[in-house]
């Protein structure tokens, strides 16, 4: 089943190139030269930052600082994978018609698969946007050898397949229990729309509990830089990591670059094994998916045509009044606005800015907690 549906997605691409060839030739180049430009970007930051951290770092804080960069870049990588794989997920499950012949063919419980497959291919252009160029600046640095670069890539894949296999878990639990919540309460109507504005709030609450426990960290105490006669070792920084699935990734990093091929291997085999469990996980418990599915494809009635909201009020009607070009703002906005896919792949840009922003958030919150501390030395 797998085999027709890479086939039936082959087909697609080539249908899409068949007409105004040269308009739809140009897009995806002009998207592609942008992807080079900021992978150029990113190999020159890792460059200039392997080799201050190889040359300039003190002795003792060196292997301890470059697993605690290692340790942010991944988690940072992952939450991009996380929201990418988030934002097509749901859309692959439940709002592709284009899979409708899948589901109602002999073998749709390979559909399942079918999506995780799509996930990440979808969710691997960021990430390896962003991990590419960083793998390039590490070798160059530190020299890797192709063992060491083929652990490192086979590593990127099994991140994509562990992350990918937790979000599209998350996406249907989530999506039973608004299931079981819309059952119990009859003013609260299961829409798509509704599971969206559910996972949007789910996440929202998530990154607000995250942003609660990192806004007041303290990078001084992290290093232990305030003790000068306590040595900061590695495991005082992995003790701060060792719960995330990304941990062994970033071991894995470390080991390589301080040739110790074993230690890497054993790193390597432990993301192997989290991400087998993720994705057998997804394979067992993916069926949870079709009755949901199955309910989705039900809203045919007027009732339900009528209704836009997720907690089933009637959908209305609009009057524009203003100037013409307010009355083309507000109706540009109103399009935007229920286009719900364009929405949350707008909300997956908010993040990565908004990601950006945390980060100088709790640098200069450390800089201006400890400036009198370094004024004085």
């Amino acid at each position: 089943m797998i085999q027709p549906f890479l086939r039936f997605e082959f087909q697609k691409i080539l249908n899409y190139f068949k007409t105004k060839t040269l308009a739809k030739a140009i897009t995806p180049t002009l998207f592609l030269a942008v992807f080079v430009f900021i992978g150029l970007g990113i190999y020159g930051f890792f460059i200039s930052g392997f080799r201050f951290i190889n040359f300039e770092a003190v002795e003792d804080i060196r292997l301890a600082l470059t697993l605690y960069l290692y340790e942010v870049f991944l988690i940072v990588l992952s939450g991009v994978i996380v929201f990418s794989a988030l934002v097509s997920g749901i859309f692959n499950l439940f709002k592709s018609d284009t899979n409708n012949w899948i589901l109602s063919s002999p073998g749709y419980r390979v559909f399942p698969k079918i999506v995780l497959i799509k996930s990440i291919l979808t969710s691997s252009l960021p990430s390896l946007i962003m991990f590419i160029p960083a793998v390039l600046a590490f070798h160059r640095v530190n020299h890797l050898g192709v063992t060491g670069i083929i652990l490192i890539l086979v590593s990127v894949l099994l991140l994509l397949l562990l992350l990918n296999s937790l979000t599209l878990l998350f996406i249907v639990g989530a999506g039973s229990v608004y299931y079981q919540v819309s059952k119990k309460l009859k003013t609260l109507a299961f829409t798509f729309k509704g599971l969206v504005v559910f996972l949007v709030l789910l996440v929202a609450t998530v990154v607000a509990l995250i942003w609660k426990a990192m806004r007041s960290v303290d990078l001084v105490r992290v290093f232990k830089a305030d003790v000068d006669t306590e040595v900061l070792s590695l495991s005082n920084i992995s003790s701060h990591f060792h719960f995330l699935p990304t941990h062994p990734f970033a071991m894995e990093i470390l080991h390589l670059q301080n040739n110790e091929l074993s230690a890497a291997l054993l790193n390597f085999c432990a993301l192997f094994l989290f991400a087998s469990i993720s994705g057998y996980l997804w394979w067992r418990f993916s069926y949870i998916f079709y009755p949901l599915w199955q309910k989705f494809q039900e809203g045919s009635s007027k009732q339900d045509r009528d209704v836009d909201s997720p907690f089933g009020v009637a959908r209305s009607s609009y009057h524009f009044d203003g100037s013409i070009m307010t009355v083309l703002f507000k109706k540009e906005i109103l399009v935007f606005s229920r286009n719900l896919k364009g929405m949350l792949w707008f909300l997956f840009l908010s993040v990565i800015w908004l990601m950006q922003i945390g980060a100088n958030v709790i640098l200069g919150h450390n800089i201006a907690r400890h400036i009198p501390d370094l004024s004085e030395r």
